[in-house]
């Protein structure tokens, strides 16, 4: 298969979830058929075969992607700063801005999600428990040096990552307040929460 084809196909994969996103944010995983997503993208279901073997596979995709970048994003935000306070206002900076720029994602992963397999389940619940441990890895370097009081820090990254998941709800581009604010109000509360001293 030649150089034109791989990318042909690739941007027929890339079309196909995309689609399939838009019916998994809107409607549910378990509402949203094959025929329904080839529909939306102008194919024969049979089609889409070609491309995933199955639902399960495209909802795989959108998850894996979804959490990858957010594992990535908190990666770059832990070695952004020696100063654990600045990391953690990169921290949730770059989780806000996700569920802003990303809601369709964020909701399919944040309620989609348990529709997986056993096994595609187990492995995008290890990438979230991933992500968890590198906020409360910023938060425990931050206690150690004596800048936030936390008494549970998983208590706290629960707190600061379900607040932060929860703007993908409500949060609209339309809307009283610009992102740039919400990041900042979001910013102040996760501080706050970490007792920031």
């Amino acid at each position: 298969m030649g150089t034109r084809d791989l990318g042909a196909r690739r941007d027929a994969a890339a079309t196909i979830k995309k689609a399939a996103l838009s019916l998994f944010s809107d409607v549910g995983y378990e509402a949203a058929s094959m025929r329904q997503i080839a529909a939306a993208v102008g194919n024969q279901p049979a089609s889409l075969y070609n491309h995933y073997p199955s639902k399960e596979e495209i909802l795989w995709a959108i998850c894996e992607e979804a959490m990858l970048t957010l594992i990535t994003r908190g990666q770059e935000a832990a070695a952004s700063s020696p100063d654990p306070v600045e990391q953690l206002r990169a921290f949730v900076r770059q989780h806000i801005r996700f569920h802003i720029d990303h809601r369709e994602e964020a909701r399919v992963i944040n309620q989609q999600m348990t529709r997986l397999g056993r096994e595609r389940y187990r492995q995008v619940t290890a990438m979230r428990d991933d992500y968890e441990r590198s906020l409360r890895r910023i938060l425990r370097r931050g206690a150690r040096r004596g800048r936030f009081h936390v008494p549970d820090y998983r208590m706290a990254s629960y707190a600061i990552l379900a607040i932060g998941m929860h703007v993908s709800v409500w949060y609209r581009p339309d809307g009283p307040s610009p992102a740039s604010a919400v990041v900042r109000h979001h910013e102040q509360l996760a501080l706050q929460l970490a007792g920031t001293r």
